[in-house]
């Protein structure tokens, strides 16, 4: 977003709470952790915001209004599992890399598919299902946070987590 762009959000924002944005410092800070951020992404960000909440919004009221949720929920998830199970006895590599990332985050890996072709029926669409959808919901809540960072500080996160892998520290 551009600085002009992001001034209309603040022209929005002092008119609904005018004590808002009373130096100019604050508008540079906004604009710094904001502007990574698509234009029609940020208004719809605090426009939901302003719709929904009483309180002034936050710098993360606006970037987590601002990234949509995009990734199937927890039973879609586990539909596509359930289909990779049935042929993972013999082809858990293939079935694998046919999953979406954030799926094949939750399941961890080719074999974990394959053990669970070998197990009960009963016990995958119970126990297996169970453990699964709690997984999935926690590496989906993990991307969002990530989606929802400014570009710079997640890519120095990245960045640390490298070196620190790379130096045996993980």
């Amino acid at each position: 977003m551009e600085k002009p762009e992001f001034l209309i959000l603040v022209k929005t924002m002092k008119a609904v709470y005018p004590a808002m944005f009373s130096e100019k410092e604050t508008i540079d800070i906004w604009f710094t952790l904001l502007k990574d951020l698509d234009y029609q992404d940020a208004a719809t960000g605090l426009g939901k915001h302003l719709a929904t909440s009483p309180y002034p919004p936050t710098v993360a009221d606006i970037r987590n209004n601002a990234v949509p949720d995009i990734e199937m929920n927890g039973e879609q998830a586990w539909a596509l599992v359930f289909k990779a199970i049935e042929n993972s006895a013999y082809n858990s590599a293939d079935e694998f890399e046919k999953l979406p990332e954030l799926v094949q985050k939750a399941v961890g890996n080719p074999a974990n598919l394959r053990e669970l072709a070998l197990m009960p029926t009963e016990t995958v669409n119970s126990v297996e299902k169970s453990h699964f959808l709690r997984t999935y919901e926690v590496e989906k809540k993990r991307k969002r946070e990530l989606d929802t960072m400014p570009k710079e500080i997640r890519e120095r996160l990245q960045s640390v987590a490298m070196k620190m892998i790379e130096s045996g520290g993980m």
